[in-house]
């Protein structure tokens, strides 16, 4: 009876050895796949994409409208440039039919208009510069004496100048061009300064290259018009 005593007692401890082994088993597999289910979860593809996009947004960039007011400037700038050609070679041809007389009053009317526009420009930059002194005079200081000599070589009336209209032309494209360069300068100035130019001051450069623009091909468009 002893012996059968022991024996049971054996095979019984067996048995809850057995059964708590498997139970540890079982726990464990669980617990496994309960870690490899949370990380496919986190890591999914959309999970992911976010996760980058978030970084991208965050990313520091140039702003858009920032990028627009040089591009818009520059692309004008080309144009200005292709504008000095087409008005050279309208005087010329136009003077073939049109008298020297009429050649010089299409120059000049559109001259003193251009005059008055850039006096406008000037007084909008003197005020921005008068506002952040520290911030745009630096800049811009070049630029506002380069407005005030063109406008006073333009506004002369030199009578042995303005009898010859190839002259007179020769010598208002060149304080334009002379001008343009200048405005140019400030706009690379402008675009190395982090700070962002202000609206006003936007505005006045922007009337200052379209200004020119308009200038010439008005002075072209109306050269041909009456060849």
């Amino acid at each position: 009876m002893a012996k059968l005593g022991l024996l049971f007692i054996v095979i019984f401890c067996i048995v809850q050895i057995t059964i708590a082994a498997r139970l540890r088993r079982d726990t464990v597999e669980d617990g496994v796949a309960t870690i490899k289910q949370t990380i496919t979860d986190t890591f999914t593809k959309e999970n992911v994409d976010g996760s980058f996009a978030f970084v991208r947004r965050d990313a520091p960039a140039a702003p858009a409208e920032e990028n627009n007011f040089f591009k818009n400037l520059l692309d004008i700038g080309g144009k200005i440039q292709e504008a000095f050609v087409e008005t050279q070679q309208g005087v010329l041809k136009s003077l073939g039919f049109q008298s020297n007389e009429e050649v010089v009053q299409t120059i000049q009317k559109n001259t003193n208009q251009y005059v008055e526009r850039l006096r406008s420009v000037q007084g909008v930059i003197s005020e921005e510069v008068q506002k952040h002194s520290d911030i745009f005079e630096p800049i811009v200081k070049d630029l506002n004496v380069k407005l005030a000599e063109t406008t006073a070589n333009l506004s002369e009336q030199n009578p042995e100048l303005v009898q010859k209209a190839k002259e007179y032309q020769q010598q208002v494209q060149s304080n334009l061009q002379s001008l343009v360069a200048e405005a140019q300068k400030t706009v690379e100035k402008l675009k190395e300064d982090t700070r962002v130019p202000t609206e006003e001051l936007q505005k006045a450069l922007k009337t200052l290259y379209d200004s020119t623009f308009e200038t010439l091909t008005k002075t072209a468009n109306e050269l041909k018009t009456k060849q």
